[in-house]
């Protein structure tokens, strides 16, 4: 596959609302970082370095696993647009389950089991994301060992 020009906005299916712009995203009928309770910046502080770690490191490393496994070749920029679009989730995909903790409603600490809980819930969102996003928009368009012909 070569891609010579890349536009508009890639969402890869880890977007809150079904690919709604991030912006217009709501919980419990509030917009994204104006829920109330506990402290959600503590904890959003201390999961943000781990999957920006995670989507640094093993997005490339899922690709190119998957890229054997099913015998395809995807551009190196792809695989970088793939994972900037997924840095730029990254804050949405946190508030959305920081406020699904208990901690939110009862204005208590956070533990560190429900911050690592946090970590492999979005872990596995973006594992899958990438998956699907493979699967719909690579494999589906093209079969593998198919040559490239214009």
């Amino acid at each position: 596959m070569k891609i010579e020009k890349l536009e508009g906005t890639l969402n890869i299916g880890i977007t809150p609302n079904e690919g709604n712009n991030l912006d217009e995203a709501m919980i419990n009928g509030k917009p994204i970082g104006e829920q109330e309770g506990g402290t959600p910046t503590a904890i959003s502080d201390k999961i943000r370095p781990e999957i920006l770690k995670y989507v640094q490191e093993e997005v490339p490393s899922q690709f190119s696993r998957l890229e054997k496994e099913q015998n395809l070749s995807i551009d190196e920029q792809y695989i970088q647009m793939v994972t900037q679009d997924l840095l730029n989730q990254m804050d949405g995909r946190i508030n959305e389950y920081v406020s699904q903790l208990p901690a939110a409603e009862e204005g208590r600490g956070y533990t560190e089991e429900e911050s690592a809980s946090i970590v492999e819930q979005i872990k596995r969102d973006i594992v899958t994301a990438v998956e699907r996003h493979l699967e719909i928009n690579i494999t589906g368009r093209r079969k593998p060992h198919e040559s490239n012909r214009d």
